[in-house]
């Protein structure tokens, strides 16, 4: 999204920025030159003094090493002494000492002394005529004057003639003392020298500096003319001792001169600057309320005038109340929205299975295309997804557990199916009932069928969800407006599950034709069975387990087999009820809701059957007095490693043990289940199951041959009971549970 309306705001404060900062600009530069001058004037004040008192210091010491030398020097005295005999070598001493003042202090450019009595000079090369020396007019004015004289301005020096002048400054003192009347001593000091100290503490660029003495000029730090005007002195020093004065001050143009001549302009600068800018924020802020005030006129069009009142205070708040209300509506609109999707795609897929549709196939497909789903659907196949053992998932899974579960059924129904290249739509249609329908465009595909697919996801949930399911699948239609003629189907397939078997897929088309069978011959028998029973008939059990064989074999409907469970267990009540005692409190306490519990949580004969047949089979123990259990625990030991070692016998059966051990076989198997907490063949299904699973994982011997192996003799006993205990048929186990390797049979599985 582009801030148009954002960058337009920044770059409209800019020119008021702009001059705000070019004031505060000006200001800082102004102030800052006012504090440069006045911290240079102080340094240039310091500097001053510190030139007044060097040159002070150089000219007092030069001059005290030429007194010292004069009171303290015999050949000197000699020398203005007319009564000092005439030697030739004193002029020699006398110059040595010369030599040495002038070795002692650099500054001195030249010493000679002046003997009044015959008119002669003594420099540091010897004695001459006053008459022919180069400084004559110098000596002979010093001479004449009455005392000492000062030092002197700075003056050319050229003591012979063609020798370029020196600029030097000159001092006289009288010889010798204290009248002084015989002669002169003068000291010559180096101008260019003595006034170095001045170049040294002066910046050339920013400041100035004159040596005066009266109105001679004896040093300027100008590089110009003697005569150059300069500014306005900040400083004067005079000295007493010499007589000098020193000038100095800033050369004009420098540290900022040009702005130190606004100084006293930039309050007006200033101000004139935020009054402008006041007024262009005025003329800004108000250019872009405009905006806002046509959002808050279309507000007030659509709210009360009181309400347009109540937050006129404030328009940002009200205009963000007015959003907050704005996207709750909203959010609450696409919630209902998504809300009455579901639901009307729920009575849209209900009513598409109901069989009886009141559109025609055209109306179908453009309303699943605006539904999303299926666009182009012509072709339909129904099925039936439903959960096995539906009790026991109830109790086991909270309804968050089981609404988690049964979306990732729905999820992975959908995946599989749109690996195979085709759409599904699923709706739960009741509780334990997923309802499906592969929806296809009618061209001619080598995609995979709906039987594949649902075969695909009752494998794969028992491994992932530890949850198992039956599919049942009923015949494809050409018409979408005979959907529900398929859900027919499917659910007539799923009608013969108890028979079938769970946790696989049953397809309508394989039972084409085929009549669900009677259930009105098994009426008779089961009221044999329970007369054997009242009158504890030695032939029972055989009677039980022949009916129960019956019952599995035979094709019958689920509705029609828990009829006869509940005629079973209604005749088996009143009897226990007519037999009383002991028989009858262990029928209330224990048999009658274990029977009604195995036919509410199973699903299937395979599954309920011998629930059934244990439960009864227990009713007839009750008859048998328990025996002491002296030694019991010991030939328990016994016949479990026995059943250890010898697992792989199919004829291992308590009928065998009994023989191996001679005790009785119902005897053998109540000491097991009391020794161990199991019954014998459970144990023994058990430790079969767990070697064939290694089996099928670990080698590559054929289903039939690990069912031998293991104790079985038919490879289809072997595959149901392998299916009853892991959930899975063996080849379905080998084929998802072993690793990618040479080994594997993918293509075998038990039906």
């Amino acid at each position: 999204m582009k801030k148009t309306w954002y960058h337009r705001l920044i770059l409209s404060y800019v020119p008021v920025i702009f001059l705000l900062i070019t004031v505060l600009i000006f200001a800082a530069l102004s102030v800052i030159s006012e504090v440069s001058i006045r911290e240079t004037e102080k340094a240039n004040r310091i500097s001053a003094r510190y030139v007044m008192d060097s040159l002070e210091t150089r000219l007092r010491d030069i001059e005290r090493a030429v007194l010292e030398e004069m009171g303290g020097s015999a050949a000197l005295d000699a020398f203005y002494n007319p009564d000092t005999p005439a030697d030739p070598l004193l002029p020699y001493e006398v110059s040595k000492g010369l030599h040495r003042l002038a070795d002692d202090h650099p500054l001195i450019h030249s010493i000679y002394l002046y003997r009044a009595r015959d008119g002669v000079v003594l420099t540091l090369s010897g004695l001459e005529p006053a008459a022919s020396f180069g400084d004559r007019a110098f000596v002979e004015e010093a001479a004449k004057r009455e005392g000492n004289s000062p030092w002197s301005g700075v003056r050319g020096l050229r003591e012979w003639l063609g020798e370029p002048e020196t600029e030097v400054i000159s001092l006289a003192k009288r010889a010798l003392l204290p009248l002084g009347g015989d002669g002169i001593v003068v000291v010559n000091v180096k101008a260019r020298g003595l006034f170095a100290i001045a170049d040294e503490m002066i910046n050339k660029d920013l400041t100035y500096m004159e040596i005066r003495r009266g109105e001679a000029r004896l040093y300027s730090s100008y590089e110009g003319a003697p005569g150059e005007p300069s500014a306005e002195p900040t400083t004067r020093l005079h000295s007493e001792a010499l007589g000098w004065e020193v000038v100095s001050g800033i050369k004009p143009g420098a540290l900022l001169g040009h702005l130190s001549l606004l100084s006293h302009l930039w309050v007006w600068i200033g101000g004139f600057a935020i009054v402008t800018s006041l007024g262009y924020l005025f003329y800004i802020t108000r250019s872009h309320y405009k905006p806002i005030e046509n959002i808050m006129k279309q507000i007030q069009t659509y709210h009360s005038t009181a309400a347009a009142r109540q937050h006129s205070s404030d328009e940002f708040s009200f205009i963000g109340r007015v959003l907050d209300t704005l996207m709750n509506q909203t959010a609450q609109y696409e919630k209902q929205y998504k809300e009455d999707l579901l639901v009307r795609r729920r009575q849209v897929f209900l009513e598409l299975l109901s069989g009886r549709p009141e559109r025609s196939a055209a109306q179908w497909e453009e309303l699943l295309a605006r539904l999303g789903i299926g666009a182009g659907a012509r072709r339909c196949t129904a099925a039936v997804v439903e959960i096995d053992r539906y009790a026991r998932f109830r109790e086991k899974y909270s309804e968050r557990d089981r609404n988690l579960l049964q979306f990732a059924v729905t999820n992975a129904a959908q995946e599989f199916a749109a690996r195979e290249g085709m759409t599904v739509w699923a709706e739960w249609t009741d509780e334990h009932r997923l309802g499906v329908l592969f929806l296809e465009d009618g061209a001619s595909r080598e995609s995979g069928s709906p039987s594949e697919v649902l075969d695909r996801l009752r494998t794969w949930t028992p491994v992932h969800l530890n949850l198992s399911l039956t599919a049942g699948v009923g015949r494809g239609r050409e018409d979408l407006t005979h959907a529900g003629d398929s859900y027919a189907e499917a659910l007539a397939a799923l009608r013969c599950k108890m028979s079938l078997g769970g946790g696989r897929v049953l397809r309508f088309e394989d039972r084409d034709g085929q009549p669900a069978g009677n259930i009105h011959p098994y009426f008779g028998r089961i009221d044999s069975v329970v007369r054997s029973f009242r009158l504890a008939d030695e032939d029972w059990d055989d009677e039980v387990r022949r009916l129960l064989m019956a019952l599995e074999g035979d094709l019958l409907r689920d509705d029609g087999i828990l009829v006869l469970l509940e005629y079973w267990a209604g005749a088996l009540r009143r009897s226990m009820e007519e037999l009383g005692g002991e028989t009858l409190d262990y029928w209330v306490r224990e048999a009658e809701p274990e029977l009604l519990r195995a036919a509410e949580e199973l699903d299937t004969l395979e599954e309920l059957l011998p629930v059934w047949k244990r439960t009864l089979e227990e009713l007839h123990r009750q008859y048998l007095a328990h025996t002491d259990r002296c030694g019991r625990r010991g030939l328990a030991g016994e016949i479990r490693r026995f059943i250890e070692d010898d697992y792989a016998n199919a004829d291992l059966s308590l009928a065998l043990i009994s023989d191996k051990f001679g005790v009785g076989a119902k005897y053998a198997s109540q000491l097991f289940k009391d020794e161990f907490g199991m019954k014998f063949v459970d144990y023994l299904c058990s430790l079969r199951m767990e070697h064939a699973k290694r089996l099928l994982l670990e080698t590559d011997a054929s289903l039939p041959e690990i069912s031998q192996q293991v104790g079985y003799t038919h490879s289809i006993s072997f595959g149901r009971t392998f299916k009853k205990v892991v959930g899975v048929t063996p080849g379905d186990y080998r084929k998802y549970m072993q690793p990618p390797g040479p080994r594997g049979m993918a293509g075998e599985s038990f039906s």
